[in-house]
């Protein structure tokens, strides 16, 4: 009696985040289907530390400043009317190197007389112009994806040891939704995606695994020990955890929205890239992963 008592009350308490599972779902296909049009129509936005572009080398003869850093963006921005990156190079910090997109050499020249003029450099400051490859870019981007689907694996691994079989599956499913999402909102918005914003996929996973796996091992135990089906145990644990989850989120966004406020240009594209993470990683922990243990589970029974 006790026993029955338990489960009325956890069912009632609970947050139904299983019977809105199909609307739930049906909104990340159509965010994804959405994003996939946008792709193949314009791409994604690669920055120039990715994709091949412009640049231009010079050497200020003294040390640069944070006003030097923010002249030279505008220059890029008044000649070419595109947003630029800016390196700060040589043994004592006295060259940039700025990457930009594709100009036409008349565009160049302008930018140049630009430099030489509001830095008063001779034409020997000038080290180099032109036009820049997109080589190394395309070698970071195929580094930081194999590391992904390495620490993917292990992960993976570790989820299928801690939740089962139908907890794995479900994880493994959450994180390639979060993903999807994730490069679907990118599409979307035409996020730019430089070298540093490359690891926002590395911090998808860790953030959704964080909130993710002990949900499920959560769900797996109650299913077990206390003979609840999987829907009532999903949604327990979900009304137990969401709170959390969300304030830990919260905490995130706000450190993440100094840096979009007070950050560098080119330090935005990344901030903006973990404000994406943090609200997927939540709304996938949140509102897919238990939806996807209970399909898994009603898979598995049916099959057996």
């Amino acid at each position: 009696m006790s026993e029955k008592i338990k489960n009325i009350t956890a069912e009632k308490s609970s947050f139904d985040i299983v019977g809105k599972k199909n609307i739930l779902l049906i909104i990340c296909a159509a965010v994804i289907l959405v994003g996939l049009v946008m792709f193949f129509v314009s791409g994604f936005n690669y920055s120039t530390d990715i994709a091949s572009g412009s640049m231009i080398h010079v050497e200020l003869g003294r040390e640069i400043t944070p006003e030097d850093y923010n002249k030279a963006i505008a220059i890029i921005k008044e000649n070419a009317k595109l947003s630029s990156t800016v390196q700060i190079t040589g043994s004592e910090n006295t060259q940039m190197f700025i990457r930009f997109a594709s100009v036409e050499s008349s565009v160049m020249d302008s930018i140049k007389s630009s430099f030489a003029s509001q830095f008063s450099l001779a034409d020997k400051n000038i080290l180099a112009s032109g036009k820049i490859s997109a080589n190394a870019g395309a070698v970071q981007l195929n580094t930081v994806l194999l590391i992904v689907c390495v620490a993917l694996f292990f992960v993976a691994v570790y989820a299928f040891i801690r939740t089962g079989i139908v907890g794995g599956v479900a994880f493994l499913a959450s994180e390639v939704i979060a993903f999807l999402l994730s490069a679907a909102i990118y599409a979307l918005l035409q996020i730019e995606i430089n070298t540093s914003a490359l690891y926002i996929a590395l911090f998808v996973l860790v953030l959704t695994s964080y909130f993710t796996l002990p949900l499920l091992a959560r769900a797996k135990e109650n299913v077990k020990a206390k003979k609840l089906d999987a829907a009532q145990a999903v949604n327990g644990v979900v009304s137990a955890s969401y709170v959390k989850y969300v304030l830990v989120s919260v905490a995130l966004l706000i450190v993440v929205n100094l840096m979009l406020l007070f950050g560098t240009p080119s330090f935005r594209a990344f901030s903006l890239g973990l404000v994406v993470a943090v609200i997927v990683s939540l709304f996938v922990s949140v509102c897919i992963a238990g939806a996807l243990f209970v399909l898994v589970k009603k898979v598995s029974i049916k099959r057996k």
